[in-house]
């Protein structure tokens, strides 16, 4: 996997990637008006999956819908949570985007601002 972006969150960027400006992702719930939690911070993103940190542990295995934005772009995502580490700020979850066309979905939101 090649990094398209990594956060400020004191991650090593890898090569060619750029800092984004306020890259948020929330995890929505269940149903067409479920609440979005915005509880994990990017670590790292690219078009096939995401590092996030935050105060909750997902299940390995776990499916969830994820909303990307930055700006005015925002984009809805199913994931997989495959594993986690220990990042500086806290437990980081990795997850990997399961549906068709993820890359071009999450290169949009990359690419606004």
């Amino acid at each position: 996997m090649s990094a398209l972006t990594e956060t400020s969150t004191g991650a090593s960027p890898s090569p060619g990637a750029t800092a984004p400006a306020a890259l948020a992702v929330a995890v929505l719930g269940l149903g067409q008006d479920a609440a979005a939690y915005e509880m994990f911070d990017v670590v790292s993103l690219d078009v096939a999956g995401a590092r996030l940190a935050g105060p909750l542990l997902l299940e390995i295995g776990e499916e969830l819908t994820l909303r990307l934005s930055r700006g005015a772009t925002s984009v809805q995502l199913r994931a997989r949570i495959t594993g986690h580490s220990r990042g500086e700020r806290g437990m980081v979850s990795a997850v990997d985007f399961v549906e068709p066309g993820a890359a071009e979905r999450v290169r949009a939101v990359v690419d606004a601002g």
